[in-house]
């Protein structure tokens, strides 16, 4: 079911998303252009950072795996 952030009004599919907990990895993402699409409180009060799941969030990510995201 589609949902529509509060804070950015971004609209998204949660299956097609990926959920950043680590905020040192959510401020890589976006210093690299990945655009939000909402921020939520999750799970022992963590907040969450939510992009969406495609191949460039997939090319960040193997990059921050690897030490190589500035």
């Amino acid at each position: 079911m589609r949902q529509t952030s509060k804070l950015t009004g971004e609209s998204y599919f949660p299956e097609e998303t990926c959920i950043i907990v680590n905020p040192a990895q959510a401020a890589a993402y976006l210093e690299n252009n990945a655009p939000l699409l909402d921020v939520y409180v999750g799970r022992e009060r963590k907040i969450c950072f939510i992009f969406p799941k495609n191949e460039f969030t997939k090319r960040l990510f193997d990059m921050w795996v690897k030490h190589e995201l500035n």
